[in-house]
């Protein structure tokens, strides 16, 4: 968890002198994994979860309905998701959610209030730039990308029009939901040692909550990772087990049970029809009574893999 996969070698940790994406080996080796969790892009669900937690939002808008599924050849939507590349057809969806998001925040003085404040309007929009642009891309923006953001701000009124704020957020809103650094899991730390790339603690906080809560940090999560308690195995244990104590770890476990035993398989094949029975009818039902199953033994009395494999109960 401390450490991105990489091999002994050359100083980016590739381990190997020839061309290729810089920390990360080839693909055909277990170096291989840089390619994956390096520049991971975000699933439907994870970008839905994130924009509904990026702004404090009450329910999710329901934008990524428009994107298109997750190629369906691998046993884990994340995992097929994360060597997506984003072009075509799919840039397009991501630039209109991207502006749906924009005008529902950006036309909502509350929503805006939640992100930003300050005494002027030019306060306001720095701390809006720096604080909305550290929890969108996972880390604290450089210098260059905030005078960037502040000088897109400032065109508002002249592209969009009326309040001279609301206009300023909405260009920076749009144009963050589109940066690879919010569709991409970005981990480009350099520091390398013993053939490893050790992880930041942003990156670390990232790689945790998308793989238990599936969605960005908190706010809470990110102070530790500013506050350096990420920094060791027994920080990044005290975290993660505080993100599984969280109810919205259940919802990922659950999932993550339904895709490794193909749950939702379960009643989708008919049987002989001289048999005089139809399967598929039984599907809902099928399906439920194997999520209660984990619920019971794993989420409510904290069983493990012994206990899902070998507890001689079933849900009728």
């Amino acid at each position: 968890m401390l450490a991105r996969g990489g091999g002994a070698g050359g100083a980016d940790g590739s381990g190997s002198t020839g061309g290729g994406q810089p920390g990360a080996g080839s693909p055909d080796s277990p170096n291989g994994v840089g390619w994956q969790t390096r520049y991971a892009r975000l699933s439907n669900d994870q970008w839905e979860s994130t924009v509904t937690d990026l702004f404090y939002l009450a329910a999710p808008l329901g934008l990524s309905s428009s994107f298109l599924p997750e190629p369906s050849d691998k046993g884990y939507v994340a995992e097929a998701a994360a060597t997506v590349t984003v072009g075509g057809d799919a840039w397009g969806r991501y630039e209109t959610a991207a502006e749906g998001v924009a005008k529902v925040v950006s036309a909502d003085g509350a929503k805006l209030a939640k992100l930003a404040s300050g005494a002027s309007d030019a306060d306001k929009a720095t701390a809006l730039i720096k604080s909305l642009g550290r929890r969108a891309y996972r880390r604290a923006l450089t210098g260059d990308e905030v005078t960037a953001y502040l000088a897109l701000f400032q065109q508002g009124p002249s592209l969009i029009g009326g309040d001279p704020f609301a206009s300023g957020a909405n260009l920076v809103i749009q144009t963050m939901l589109q940066s690879p650094h919010f569709l991409y899991r970005v981990e480009r730390t350099a520091n390398v040692k013993d053939g490893k790339v050790w992880l930041s603690g942003d990156e670390l906080a990232t790689r945790l909550s998308y793989a238990l809560w599936n969605t960005m940090p908190s706010d809470a999560l990110f102070a530790a990772a500013d506050a350096g308690e990420l920094a060791t195995p027994d920080g990044v244990k005290k975290w993660a087990s505080a993100l599984l104590d969280d109810p919205k770890a259940h919802a990922v476990l659950l999932s993550f049970h339904t895709q490794t035993f193909s749950i939702g398989q379960y009643g989708t094949h008919d049987h002989d029809a001289s048999l005089g029975f139809n399967a598929k009818t039984l599907a809902p039902v099928l399906q439920d009574a194997a999520r209660k199953f984990f619920e019971d033994i794993a989420l409510q009395h904290n069983g493990g893999i012994r206990e899902i494999l070998t507890t001689p109960v079933a849900y009728v």
